[in-house]
């Protein structure tokens, strides 16, 4: 009798809520939207200094208005960043490393004279890792 209870109050119900969470569908949006992360390293850039990075559709210029954007602060030579919910495209990456610490820190910041930029064309159809080495960069 024992044994038939907790089959009742136990067992079927929790085969149950396996049944239901695994016939659930995954979120659409799961499937259209990724995420971009990276690290940016220049070997040269004092720590604190600011990293502003935007993307545009791929065959826009730096000065278009930012799709998606995101910013981090170099560590050691490093800036980690990272930046979500981006939809499936084809996009341009423009990021610059502010020298003077003169960048207002908006989706709009440019680089000017002395600052360190770069640009780098990707397709987003699943996650992505885009790395900015110390090459990259070149003086603005």
């Amino acid at each position: 009798m024992q044994l038939l209870h907790v089959f009742k109050k136990i067992i079927i119900p929790g085969i149950i809520s396996i049944l239901v969470l695994s016939s659930c569908k995954k979120d659409k949006q799961d499937d259209t939207v990724f995420s971009i992360d990276g690290i940016a390293t220049k070997s040269d850039v004092v720590d604190g200094s600011a990293m502003y990075i935007k993307l545009v559709y791929n065959g826009n210029s730096y000065d278009s208005p930012a799709l998606y954007s995101a910013s981090a602060v170099f560590n050691a030579g490093e800036a980690t960043y990272s930046i979500s919910h981006v939809e499936k495209h084809e996009y341009m990456i423009y990021a610059f490393i502010d020298m003077n610490g003169n960048a207002v820190g908006t989706d709009d910041s440019s680089p000017d004279s002395g600052d360190y930029a770069t640009e780098i064309s990707i397709s987003v159809d699943h996650d992505v890792v885009v790395n900015l080495p110390d090459e990259y960069w070149l003086v603005y």
